[in-house]
């Protein structure tokens, strides 16, 4: 779907957001990493339609990071899905912060990994 995107903008319907946004909570961690690749090229051209991505992204790396919700497939190095993590971190770089209890939440995943890794 990325690739059709990058080919024709206008393929992507706008109504389509909030869907695509609810697939970043998808339990296979392939399906979340591709959409969330998607979301990250989508909320680049469209960031209003795609602002709600922020709280998923949040909700999504907290979950891999401190309540260690992942699949033991997805351990590298020791390093829950690493491959995520930096996206979501990317898309978060995208959207200032809205509101503090969102802020806690983006800032707590990594605030976690600098205790882990020093």
């Amino acid at each position: 779907m990325l690739r059709l995107y990058r080919k024709y903008p206008g393929i992507v319907q706008p109504q389509w957001a909030e869907r695509i946004i609810s697939l970043m909570d998808d339990v296979d961690m392939g399906v979340a990493l591709s959409v969330t690749s998607l979301v990250m090229a989508l909320a680049q051209d469209n960031f209003e339609q795609y602002k709600g991505a922020y709280a998923k992204a949040a909700g999504r790396l907290k979950r891999v990071v401190i309540d260690g919700e992942y699949a033991p497939d997805y351990l590298y190095y020791k390093v829950p899905c690493p491959w995520i993590q930096v996206k979501l971190l990317r898309l978060l770089q995208y959207f200032p912060p809205s509101g503090t209890s969102l802020l806690a939440i983006s800032h707590s995943p990594a605030a976690h990994l600098t205790r882990r890794r020093g």
